[in-house]
């Protein structure tokens, strides 16, 4: 069986590649450290072992990673965040089906899509878990709530 990576995502400073792969046999992310024109210095480290684990997005000072997974229970996705070496893992959203993580500049936020109330909107939740901030409303379009 060929594994497939996909969403491959460069570190802010370039020195490393996190992707979601199903290499293990089920979706996980992964890393690959690489050199300057992007060629791996060595075998990818597993840094989950969640299945359907996807989407992994890094902070933009390399410590941190925010990505999806179905929590096994609820059989819906939900925001994650561990450390870049896969320590520290903990979950900052469970209501709803959350998906498509990613990060304020500062790093003190992670945007993400959820499915709440027959809609999809984007949110806002601090990285150390809290209360989430809807930032768009839907309608027939999507208009800010700032």
């Amino acid at each position: 069986r060929r594994s497939r990576p996909s969403l491959a995502l460069l570190a802010p400073d370039g020195s490393e590649i996190s992707f979601h792969s199903d290499r293990s046999g089920s979706l996980d992310v992964w890393k690959v450290a690489v050199t300057a024109n992007g060629t791996p210095t060595g075998e990818p480290v597993q840094l989950t072992t969640n299945e359907g684990t996807r989407l992994p997005a890094q902070s933009f000072d390399g410590e941190w990673i925010t990505y999806e997974a179905d929590d096994g229970e609820r059989k819906a996705n939900d925001i994650w965040v561990m450390r870049s070496d896969g320590n520290d893992k903990r979950r900052v959203t469970d209501d709803c089906t959350d998906r498509y993580p990613g990060w304020s500049p500062d790093g003190e936020w992670i945007i993400y899509d959820s499915e709440r109330d027959s809609n999809m909107d984007l949110y806002l939740v601090p990285v150390g878990g809290g209360i989430e901030r809807r930032i768009t409303i839907s309608t027939k379009g999507c208009k800010l709530n700032m």
